[in-house]
């Protein structure tokens, strides 16, 4: 019999330290077309299922494609008019779009986290494209939300039950751990949907029940300075945590990374404790906005 298998969500909010840091949208001006045909572009990649979606011109001497191969997610790659050879930036299997060309050396891409291949739901990312002399090299970034901006991540295996397992006010904001029974082979965080209203910070998670003796309330403002209140509330198959924010909190970030097992640090939450000497786990975490 296979053992459940935890996800932990560690929700931390803090203050924005320089103003500048906002991260900026893409332009809405019209975007120039390169010369590209498709036709060459399915040549360059040696495909002729390769599909042209887009280009846009970066200086004189290079286009940004955007194609996709049937079915799977899209993809972007940069050509050189002046060498003809094209660098694909690899982000397959996730769909992403373009956020901003800094240069033809940093192109910043965004995924909402879906991808071509799986259900499994990856933390939506800025994406930071360099490009050096071995290729384009992916480096993965969270992405800033204002308060007012909503996010989603997690996945549903409607073959799986979750179960929230702990519920904690941390220093820097909300740690959760989630339980699935039965452990799938990919893990993942359930459906969750972050959302803001009022001065509350509103985490409903989908299909998932509340564990025995797990709560969420009281005054935890002696450990988060971005939180002066907490409470649990369930709405049908769903958990909904709202927190309440102090004028320190201006925004998040959302963050998933595998958590080390048993003898490699692990979490210092009991539950995430337990959880690690079972299997590896997940963890996720949202952050304001911060230069850090």
């Amino acid at each position: 019999m296979r053992r459940p298998t935890f996800s932990l969500l560690a929700l931390c909010l803090a203050v924005v330290i320089l103003a500048g840091c906002t991260p900026s949208s893409v332009s809405d001006e019209p975007i120039p077309t390169g010369a590209l045909a498709e036709e060459e572009l399915q040549t360059l990649l040696g495909s002729d299922q390769a599909q042209l979606l887009s280009q846009i011109d970066v200086g004189e001497n290079y286009i940004l494609v955007e194609s996709s191969y049937g079915s799977s997610a899209n993809q972007f790659s940069l050509y050189d008019r002046t060498s003809g050879s094209l660098e694909t930036i690899p982000t397959l299997p996730v769909y992403v779009e373009l956020k901003e060309v800094v240069s033809p050396d940093e192109i910043l891409l965004t995924t909402d986290g879906t991808n071509s291949e799986s259900v499994i739901r990856e933390v939506p990312a800025l994406l930071r494209c360099l490009r050096t002399s071995s290729g384009f090299q992916v480096v993965r970034e969270p992405l800033t939300y204002a308060l007012d901006e909503a996010a989603e991540l997690g996945s549903w295996n409607e073959s799986a039950q979750y179960t929230l397992a702990a519920a904690s006010v941390t220093l820097s904001g909300l740690e959760l751990i989630t339980r699935m029974d039965p452990a799938p082979d990919a893990e993942d965080l359930p459906p969750v949907e972050i959302s803001s209203q009022e001065g509350e910070l509103r985490v409903t998670i989908r299909h998932c029940t509340p564990g025995e003796g797990v709560t969420l309330a009281g005054e935890p403002s002696p450990f988060s300075p971005y939180c002066s209140g907490a409470h649990m509330d369930t709405d049908g198959d769903s958990i909904v945590l709202v927190l309440t924010l102090t004028g320190a909190a201006e925004g998040y970030i959302l963050e998933k990374t595998a958590c080390p097992g048993e003898g490699n640090g692990g979490s210092s939450a009991p539950a995430a404790q337990m959880a690690a000497r079972r299997r590896p786990f997940v963890v996720g975490r949202i952050v304001t906005a911060g230069c850090r």
